[in-house]
């Protein structure tokens, strides 16, 4: 029986006004939840075994419950039958296991969740995490350059086809570490080369950003970075110019093109061109730190040692439960 009915039995009916029954039913409303959770339940349960019953317990309640097993309800666990499960799970009580692991990355992903745990990745304390970039949220996601040695410390393998214009590796002057690439103009016309030697996988939707730093050398000639999507059979779907501007010849300029990939895009080409202002034979350029990053906007430059098919993230709520002490994380595109 409710508290209200309770209450109002305890009274004769002449006390029964509209101004009495209201402050009753006030009344009641403060003790009608204790009284939900201490009288037994309708098959006869003890009073008060609901709130330690998972698939009794109000909603409200479950936080409380939680806490029986160790485990803490992430922000985004938000319904009655997800917050359940979540304890059923019992995430305390495996604290640090592959399976928990494993179950921390899913909360974080959408469609089939998958997720592959590689333990003692390098050595022991590290383990890897990888998903599929479809079902990972691009917020999770911090810049990564796609462009291997695009800083050029190892060799001239981040540099594809040249067009008027030849290559080589330097120590002369560097935007970052010790090397760089020196292009020298052959022709007094357009000259360009490629920072992609193989078109690089991309996913449609997503914008991307292209940037190299170029310092002038001889002459008063331009340059531009130019960010290509193509569709599958390598056809151009649309070109993104970053603008004509002259470099700097006392230190590097940034040079930056960015755009959101087309419906149908499967591949990016990348191009360094040098044209516009005043083009002659011989012109020199230093390139260095090239960047093909997926985001909203350039971040710093960050070298890039592997070849990657996809975007890195980072599962903050992954850290916030396992705490482990080191943790490397990639995703990789389905």
């Amino acid at each position: 029986m409710a508290v209200y009915d309770r209450l109002l039995a305890q009274f004769p009916e002449y006390f029964q006004t509209v101004d009495f029954t209201t402050y009753l039913q006030a009344l009641a409303r403060v003790y009608q939840p204790v009284a939900d959770l201490a009288e037994d339940g309708v098959n006869g349960e003890p009073g008060w075994s609901q709130i330690l019953d998972i698939d009794r317990a109000p909603f409200v309640a479950l936080p409380w419950l939680a806490q029986f097993i160790g485990a803490r309800i992430p922000p985004d666990v938000t319904t009655d039958l997800a917050t359940r499960n979540y304890i059923k799970d019992q995430p305390g009580w495996k604290r640090g296991s592959p399976s928990a692991i494993i179950s921390a990355a899913k909360l974080g992903l959408t469609g089939t969740k998958s997720v592959t745990l590689i333990e003692r990745n390098s050595s022991p304390y590290h383990f890897l995490v990888v998903t599929l970039a479809s079902e990972t949220d691009t917020r999770d996601w911090p810049a990564r350059n796609f462009l291997v040695d695009a800083s050029f410390e190892v060799g001239l393998g981040a540099l594809g086809a040249l067009t008027n214009a030849t290559a080589a590796r330097v120590n002369t002057q560097a935007n970052s570490g010790t090397w760089s690439a020196f292009l020298t103009r052959t022709t007094a016309s357009y000259a360009s080369v490629s920072l992609s030697p193989t078109a690089i996988p991309i996913s449609a939707g997503l914008k991307y950003v292209f940037s190299a730093y170029v310092r002038r050398g001889v002459g008063a000639g331009n340059a531009q970075v130019v960010l290509i999507y193509l569709d599958g059979n390598l056809n151009v779907m649309s070109t993104i110019s970053g603008g004509s501007v002259l470099p700097s010849n006392v230190g590097f300029t940034r040079l930056t093109a960015s755009g959101t990939a087309p419906a149908g895009a499967v591949y990016a080409s990348l191009t360094l061109e040098f044209n516009g202002g005043v083009v002659a034979a011989g012109d020199t350029y230093w390139v260095d730190d090239a960047q093909f990053e997926q985001g909203p906007a350039v971040t710093a430059y960050r070298a890039s040692t592997a070849t990657v098919r996809g975007g890195s993230y980072s599962l903050r709520r992954l850290i916030d439960m396992q705490k482990p002490a080191v943790v490397q994380y990639e995703t990789m595109i389905s």
